[in-house]
């Protein structure tokens, strides 16, 4: 099945790319101790050219990530670039608030001169407060999960007195 003109396909240059990585869920037992959500961030130069005065911008949909800006003088042609400053401001009263999963867009665009010149997005699933993400992402998180002042503990506790007697 060919192509008509208005269907062509954009090439994009692959050359130069923003390589991150986030946790793919999050929860406000993460934020409570202190996992981050981003995990890596590099740039990757593979075209022959080096770049200079590039601005990297990190958002969210819905807005859980505030918005950071990173100033990068120059990446040299074929050098990767890693960036050690990955505190990122989140939300915690929306992790609060959260009563089911929601997923969020997150959005990297690496600009030069304020033209685009590489973009990358990944989605983010954020867990109430109460859902564990799993055994397959961070199992040892569980224990943020006991409440031991919790009424359904003491009754439980009371109960296996009991039985102990």
């Amino acid at each position: 099945m060919g192509l008509k003109p208005s269907e062509e396909l954009e090439v994009v240059d692959q050359s130069i790319r923003i390589q991150a990585v986030f946790s793919p869920k999050f929860n406000l037992a993460f934020l409570q101790n202190s996992v981050p959500v981003l995990l890596e961030l590099a740039l990757v130069n593979d075209s022959e050219q080096d770049l200079s005065n590039l601005t990297l911008t990190l958002s969210s949909t819905p807005s859980f990530l505030k918005t950071k800006t990173w100033h990068i003088d120059a990446v040299s042609s074929g050098q990767k670039f890693h960036i050690s400053d990955r505190d990122v401001q989140l939300d915690s009263g929306m992790l609060g608030r959260l009563n089911e999963s929601e997923t969020i867009q997150v959005s990297v665009t690496l600009t030069s001169k304020d033209e685009p010149i590489a973009d990358c997005e990944q989605v983010i699933e954020l867990l109430p407060r109460t859902q564990w993400s799993g055994i397959g992402h961070m199992p040892e998180m569980i224990a943020a999960y006991v409440q031991p002042n919790d009424t359904q503990v003491e009754r439980l506790l009371k109960k296996s007195a009991a039985i102990l007697r």
